[in-house]
């Protein structure tokens, strides 16, 4: 998990943003050239890249920054350049950015900014495939989709929007902030269809497979179905963020791509030349942001590490670790280091909940390290619930968790939550293992390698067999053949 500052101020479009989008109401009614529709939109395509430069640095600083990999880098930007020069707006420049993210998610910023994650890299099984998913970014540029729902397009905090649990107060969701996440709102069906045909069209003209765009909505329909089997969830997009959040997976979509492809069409797959780019790719979580290893969360610098106790389960997410369990408790947990310092009991009352009525506010002491608490009664969209914020120091850092119950499941949950709260203390020397980092290795398929083979090798805790096959296409286990090339998740 990344290191912010603290206090974090509740982000708002910056005023320079502001003061393009005034500008932008002067256009009207245009005629679309990739589109062909008439579209009413605001300002021009050199607008909309001023505004996508205005917040490109702060996707940058909320998904975990660039990737560090210059050659993976320079992978992505070959693949996108070629793309962009098959649209019908040449002269806008494009700026392709791989996110050191490892949520399989892609999105674009109006005027070129198209990012894609080292997660969704990673599922991509050709160069093709991933060149889909830059093509409909492309598109949605193109189409100047970001133009037309400019409006609805905000900066939110991750806080309890990402636990899924927005309270009907503004300032319960400021204190509760823990940074901030572009939201790039869902497009709309038609929006999203539009999207995939004219990344169709730019793929054909690519010399790409256009049947790579139907091919990796498949894939991630496999990397959804994986997530649900490991978090206990029935269906698809359930869970935390990704691609489906705004990217809606229905079978729909894909056999309406599969028709818009010209039948017969051929072009580039591009496997060998993608499996040798993603061979040694960063696998799960940076080490910077910690681990989630099971019910363990472990931080190697400056080494602490907490657990979550049944019925609680635990992701990673953008900023934060978030835990849920099936009465509808939830978890979060951040860290930052203070802009000055301060005891955990004035944090929580002056800075982190300053606007927040707290009750029952009390110093406290967690494994050595002083910290705070308290709790207030809050509105959900469910309901009631009871909110409980802790804070604890240690050196210049502070870490916090924010414990949001149903009230009915307050006393319930009560035990369980205290011993998450204590189990925070340092790393040991048994926690080493449990620190390495993961990677892609690529291999080729022997005569007579089974898939449960390579699944005992998989450097994951939760269904080893099941990622493995989902992570190389494939649907059962007799579809592996001599000569395939594979990807699998190792220990660095």
């Amino acid at each position: 998990m990344r290191q912010t500052r603290l206090p974090m101020p509740w982000p708002r479009l910056p005023a320079a943003a502001a003061l393009l989008l005034a500008a932008a109401l002067l256009a009207g009614c245009q005629v679309n050239p990739a589109t062909g529709r008439e579209q009413f939109v605001m300002g021009s395509v050199q607008q909309d890249a001023a505004i996508g430069r205005q917040q490109h640095a702060q996707v940058l600083a909320e998904f975990g920054g660039v990737y560090d990999d210059p050659a993976l880098t320079a992978y992505v930007d070959q693949i996108g350049q070629h793309l962009a020069a098959q649209t019908e707006f040449k002269g806008l420049p494009y700026t392709f950015t791989v996110l050191d993210d490892d949520l399989v998610n892609a999105f674009a910023l109006p005027g070129g900014y198209v990012y894609v994650t080292r997660g969704l890299v990673a599922w991509a099984n050709d160069e093709a495939e991933l060149a889909s998913v830059i093509a409909h970014e492309i598109g949605h540029v193109t189409a100047r989709h970001g133009a037309e729902r400019i409006g609805r397009t905000t900066i939110a905090g991750i806080g309890l929007a990402v636990l899924g649990i927005a309270t009907d107060s503004p300032d319960l969701q400021q204190a509760a902030g823990v940074g901030a996440q572009l939201v790039l709102s869902a497009y709309s069906r038609d929006q999203e269809l539009e999207a995939d045909d004219l990344g169709i069209r730019y793929l054909g003209r690519a010399g790409y497979d256009p049947m790579a765009s139907p091919d990796f909505l498949t894939q991630l329909e496999r990397s959804d179905r994986y997530e649900a089997l490991v978090d206990g969830r029935s269906g698809n997009s359930g869970g935390l963020g990704g691609y489906f959040s705004t990217h809606p997976p229905t079978g729909q979509r894909i056999r309406i791509a599969r028709a818009a492809v010209t039948p017969g069409a051929q072009g580039v797959r591009g496997e060998e030349t993608h499996m040798a780019r993603v061979a040694g790719l960063l696998w799960g979580e940076s080490p910077d942001r910690g681990f989630v290893r099971g019910g363990t969360f472990l931080l190697p610098d400056p080494g602490i590490r907490w657990e979550a106790t049944a019925p609680f389960t635990l992701d990673q997410a953008p900023g934060g670790v978030v835990g849920r369990e099936p009465g509808g408790g939830q978890l979060l947990f951040d860290h930052g280091t203070l802009t000055r310092p301060m005891p955990p009991d004035a944090y929580l009352t002056q800075v982190w909940a300053r606007d927040l009525r707290l009750d029952r506010v009390e110093r406290i002491s967690v494994n050595g390290f002083p910290a705070a608490t308290g709790t207030a009664r809050v509105n959900t969209r469910s309901g009631p619930a009871d909110l409980r914020l802790i804070a604890i120091a240690g050196g210049e850092r502070l870490y916090r968790f924010q414990f949001l119950t149903p009230v009915t499941r307050t006393r319930a949950l009560s035990e369980p939550l205290r011993r998450i709260t204590y189990s925070f203390r340092p790393t040991g020397p048994g926690d080493r293992a449990l620190m390495r980092p993961r990677r892609l290795a690529v291999e080729t398929v022997r005569p007579g390698q089974t898939a449960q083979e390579f699944a005992r090798r998989m450097a994951v805790e939760q269904r080893p067999l099941e990622l493995f096959l989902a992570l190389n296409g494939l649907d059962s286990p007799t579809q592996l053949r001599a000569g395939d090339r594979v990807k699998l998740v190792v220990p660095d």
